[in-house]
Order: C-alpha cells, then sequence, then structure tokens
C-alpha cells in the first residue's frame, strides 16, 4: 500500500464520517503536507520515524498547540492504516506531544 492511497482512503473514511468542513480542511492539509515531504509512491512500511521527526522539524516555528494537534492528526492517520494491516507499527508511535503553559489573562 502506497503513502497517496493510503491518504485517499483516510480522507475518504473522514467524509463517511461527516466530519466538520473545518476538520477536514486541517487533515486534509497535514496529511497532504506529510505524503508530499515523504513521497506519495513511498510504501507505508517504509516510513520511518527519522522521517516523521523531519517532518516536524520543517514546519518548525509553530505555536505548540498546532504542533500537538497536527501530531495527533497524524496519529490518527497511522492509527487508521495500523487498524487496515498496511501498517504493523506507527512510527510515530511514541513522538513527543508539545506542552505549552495558556498565559494568565488580566482582569
Amino acid at each position: 500500500m502506497t503513502l497517496e492511497i493510503a491518504v485517499t482512503h483516510w480522507l475518504e473514511s473522514l467524509e463517511a464520517r461527516n466530519v466538520k468542513p473545518l476538520t477536514y480542511r486541517r487533515y486534509k492539509g497535514v496529511i497532504c503536507a506529510f505524503r508530499d515531504f515523504i513521497g506519495p509512491e513511498t510504501y507505508m512500511g517504509k516510513i520511518t520515524r527519522t522521517q516523521v521527526e523531519d517532518f516536524f522539524r520543517i514546519r518548525n516555528g509553530r505555536h505548540p498547540a498546532t504542533k500537538a494537534l497536527e501530531i495527533g492528526i497524524l496519529k490518527q492517520f497511522l492509527d487508521y492504516c495500523i487498524a487496515n494491516a498496511w501498517l504493523q507499527l506507527s512510527p510515530a508511535a511514541s513522538l513527543p506531544i508539545p506542552r505549552w503553559r495558556v498565559a494568565e489573562r488580566k482582569p
């Protein structure tokens, strides 16, 4: 199974679940950027943890909350691939999610 085909199936599954349009655009944007970075013809089993880390490294400069959301989206996609037996282990399984502090509001 290539990354391109897996992405297509996952996006179709999102549409079938009737996710909100804004959510769909966000998920699609992250996964398509990942696909383009890795290469659409890459086989799912060939994706490495290093490639995942490099993908997020080039997306540096984003707010930690945005980065956490994007890591969550990628993990959901990879979990979907595992559930469909296209991947045995997630290369993002132990990827740390950024933490941040919410600034206190002044009265």
